[in-house]
């Protein structure tokens, strides 16, 4: 015969997640009434424009929000249903503008870039994100900061150059934005923000460059100034998370569960209720 055993400790974690939720429903419902209703927005909208965009940081707010906010599950599950919803429902309403392969990868990448703007904004939760960064000491030049780490940048480079000829002879629709991520942090990681802000730019303006030759819609000024500056925020916004985890020296530290933290109640009911426990 086997036995469960429920500790006391387990037993509170989920007594503080469940009084969490409670205490912050009114953040909850904000979030997935403004994800359900960029859902609509984007898939009930008649204008064949609106395929050509990308909502993704739209779709990143709530999840970023409740991660900065709330906790980490939350954010997680937010995350997952905005990479998987949207992918899902174009490709059920238009499958010639987006086959199953395309969304099935479309599914993934959203789903690694959602989770690893969650992770971040979870690994600063506890950090005064607004202060302004430790500036202290001398600044390198760029030229002293390319001489010592030139094979990093140089690796990056042609890394970047590979993914553009990837994106050049795939299709259009094909979302690439983690590959395209990955030298802003890892530029940001090794060398400093001005590097990974720099990548951040290049790579946000090289990608709907280079779909503007691949489909028409695409070189439309308005569609190709959107989508890049949509990809500009995303990038800038992990540069600057990642920026100040480096700083902050916590990418690799010792993370406590979320059930694990310290909570605070309001009332003396809701701490006897975890004490009776």
């Amino acid at each position: 015969m086997t036995f469960i055993n429920w500790s006391p400790a387990a037993s509170s974690c989920w007594a503080a997640s469940r009084f969490r939720t409670r205490a912050h429903w009114k953040l909850i419902l904000a979030n997935i009434l403004w994800l359900a209703g960029m859902i609509g927005f984007q898939f009930y909208s008649n204008l064949r424009t609106v395929l050509h965009l990308s909502f993704i940081p739209f779709y990143l707010v709530p999840c970023v929000w409740l991660a900065m906010k709330l906790d980490r599950r939350w954010a997680a599950s937010i995350a997952t249903v905005a990479a998987i919803a949207p992918p899902l429902m174009r490709h059920l309403q238009s499958p010639d503008f987006l086959p199953l392969e395309v969304m099935l990868w479309n599914v993934v990448m959203r789903f690694i870039l959602f989770q690893i703007v969650v992770v971040l904004a979870d690994r600063i939760r506890r950090h005064n994100f607004f202060s302004p960064a430790d500036q202290s000491g001398k600044i390198p030049s760029p030229k002293g900061t390319f001489e010592k780490h030139w094979a990093v940048i140089l690796a990056t480079g042609l890394y970047f150059a590979g993914v553009v000829e990837i994106d050049i002879i795939t299709s259009p629709q094909l979302n690439l934005l983690p590959l395209y991520l990955l030298p802003c942090i890892v530029l940001t990681l090794v060398v400093d923000r001005r590097w990974g802000a720099a990548a951040a730019v290049i790579t946000a303006v090289t990608g709907p460059f280079t779909m503007r030759w691949e489909d028409a819609y695409y070189r439309h000024f308005t569609v190709e100034f959107w989508n890049t500056m949509a990809r500009l925020v995303i990038f800038q916004l992990v540069v600057l998370l990642v920026d100040r985890i480096r700083r902050a020296d916590v990418l690799f530290s010792s993370h406590k569960p979320e059930g694990s933290l310290d909570v605070h109640f309001s009332s003396t009911s809701d701490t006897e209720f975890l004490a009776a426990k």
